[in-house]
Parts: structure tokens; C-alpha cells; sequence
């Protein structure tokens, strides 16, 4: 799936699954910064952060990753909004 096709399932899942709809957000955020794109990383990024902030993840359960690839992106085994603001230092989310 390209970054375009990609960034309408987040779109499309948002609103019905906000915890898979912050793995996308981070997914395109990394595509974005390996490529150089630093102002879409930092537009993603901060929709992942905001995701996860809102769905309060506080258990090691709440942030095992759904997926462990993405477009070909890795995503951690734990993920949370203090892992994707690390992982796209130093953009500022």
C-alpha cells in the first residue's frame, strides 16, 4: 500500500479504531521522516501522539503494538506517544 493510500485507511479508521488509527499515524510519520519529509512526519506524528494520549494507554497491554509491520514500516513490539515522539527525534511533535 502506498503513503497516499495509506494516509486514507487512517482517514477511514480514525473514528472506529483510534489505537490502529495511531499505528498508521506513526507508520506514515516514520515513512515520512526516512524520506525526508519532515513536515508530513511532524503532521502524523502529532495525530499518533494525540491518538494514543486520548486512548490513555497505561499497561504494557494497552501498548503492544496491533501490527508489526506497516507499509514495510516496523512498528515496536511496545508502542505508546512517548516511543513516537523518541523515534521521530528531533522533529518537534
Amino acid at each position: 500500500m502506498d503513503v497516499a493510500n495509506l494516509e486514507k485507511y487512517f482517514s477511514n479508521t480514525v473514528k472506529e479504531n483510534p489505537r490502529e488509527a495511531a499505528e498508521i499515524a506513526f507508520a506514515i510519520a516514520l515513512k515520512a521522516k526516512q524520506e525526508g519529509d519532515n513536515k508530513k512526519a511532524a503532521q502524523y506524528g502529532r495525530k499518533s501522539v494525540k491518538l494514543f494520549e486520548r486512548l490513555k494507554v497505561q499497561t504494557m497491554d494497552d501498548c503492544a503494538c496491533l501490527h508489526m509491520f506497516i507499509n514495510g514500516i516496523g512498528i515496536p513490539d511496545l508502542v505508546h506517544e512517548g516511543v513516537v515522539r523518541s523515534r521521530l527525534a528531533p522533529i518537534n511533535l
